[in-house]
């Protein structure tokens, strides 16, 4: 047999992927959580390993592993969407407010023009005159360039029949205690009469928290926070 006609040998392939220094360092001991697929190790509190950990570990994953494109292991794809932090503190709001569901926002003026730019140009809103400056000022800047206006009361339980504009108000806006001079609002008795007409009723709850109010038991649909305020301790 010539040289040229001897069976090619083919090397050993060595493992794949061939994991150096540098994939080392990131993901060596650190697998994907089984449960949510978060590929970062989850933070929580030292201690004797028979204690037993009561509150839910943070999770610092930004992305989520997954067996195929769009097919993640667990709950969550990528921390912009959904992530366990976010979650558990959705649920645990919920739960202080009585309410069905909640959602996080970056800030709680984030909150407000999610809910302001729900509305419809044409639509129209009644708000209390005492509100956080932040909010006025949304309401009275960026909202009425979308074409929302907003009515300010500072009776609003005596004003609320009036001011109701038929097929035009579509928004209650409430807070109770205001800010910063702490006005006090009838939700109850705003709320029955907005209900009437079918009007959605909105309640900032920051003041007081749900440590002592929840308005959704007084009749309104949606309740915000600033948790940056209260919840929070007030930082």
């Amino acid at each position: 047999m010539a040289p040229q006609d001897a069976p090619i040998e083919t090397p050993p392939r060595s493992q794949s992927p061939v994991h150096k220094f540098g994939t080392l360092a990131v993901h060596a001991g650190s697998p994907h959580d089984p449960v949510t697929g978060a590929v970062i190790e989850s933070v929580s509190s030292p201690g004797p390993v028979e204690e037993f950990i009561l509150i839910d570990q943070i999770s610092l994953s930004t992305t989520f592993a997954q067996t195929g494109v769009g097919k993640p292991v667990g709950a969550y794809e990528y921390v912009r969407s959904s992530n366990p932090n976010r979650e558990n503190f959705e649920t645990a709001i919920a739960a202080l407010e009585h309410a069905r569901f909640a959602l996080a926002f970056s800030s709680g003026s984030a909150t407000t023009a999610t809910i302001l730019q729900s509305l419809a140009a044409g639509s129209h809103v009644v708000s209390v005159s005492d509100v956080y400056g932040g909010t006025h000022r949304y309401f009275t800047q960026v909202a009425s360039a979308h074409g929302v206006q907003v009515t300010f009361s500072p009776s609003i339980e005596v004003d609320i029949a009036e001011l109701i504009r038929p097929n035009e108000t579509k928004l209650i806006w409430i807070e109770s205690p205001s800010n910063p001079t702490l006005t006090l609002v009838d939700i109850r008795k705003v709320a029955t009469i907005a209900h009437e007409h079918g009007i959605m009723v909105v309640v900032d709850n920051t003041f007081l928290s749900p440590y002592v109010q929840n308005p959704l038991d007084h009749g309104a649909d949606i309740v915000i926070h600033s948790v940056t305020k209260y919840i929070n301790g007030h930082s």
